[in-house]
């Protein structure tokens, strides 16, 4: 079971949104305030696509987000991930869309084992038959290459490692 957050309370799903009348960072605020409830009431078994905003906000428009104005923000989100034993999906689909890298991006992907993590699934988020599957190979290799070995199926809620060679 996947939980994801595309849109905050009282706002259209941020692939709908007029950012030139949005606060970007107030969104953001909310965004990740939203996931962390998210995570908190903990039913289900992988976060998807975190940073899903960025696909819009900076991949469709242009408009830059500063990493390390959301590091603690997303260190949180990691951290509370691993305190409730959820795993952090890496969604390629930001390979074939104008982002041009998956969801998170390596440099989370990296904190994430940083901080302890080791539940990670993949997913091409395919909304399209010819997308199923699609920037996988991509995602493992950067799974191993950011120290992972293995990633997570999940039967009936229970992880089940798979090897990534």
């Amino acid at each position: 079971v996947l939980a994801s957050l595309h849109q905050v309370k009282g706002k259209k799903d941020f692939s709908d949104l007029d950012y030139s009348a949005e606060k970007i960072d107030d969104l953001l605020e909310r965004y990740f305030d939203e996931l962390l409830g998210i995570i908190e009431w903990g039913r289900f078994d992988s976060l998807a696509h975190l940073t899903y905003p960025w696909r819009y906000i900076s991949g469709e428009h242009g408009i830059p987000i500063k990493r390390e104005k959301w590091a603690g923000k997303i260190d949180e989100v990691l951290r509370l991930l691993i305190r409730k034993q959820k795993a952090l999906e890496l969604n390629t689909s930001g390979f074939r869309q104008k982002l041009g890298v998956p969801m998170p991006d390596f440099p989370i992907l990296c904190r994430y084992r940083e901080l302890g993590g080791r539940l990670v699934t993949l997913g091409s988020d395919a909304h399209r038959w010819a997308d199923v599957g699609g920037g996988v190979e991509q995602g493992l290799a950067l799974l191993q290459k950011a120290g992972f070995r293995h990633f997570m199926i999940y039967a009936s809620h229970q992880p089940k490692a798979l090897p990534i060679n």
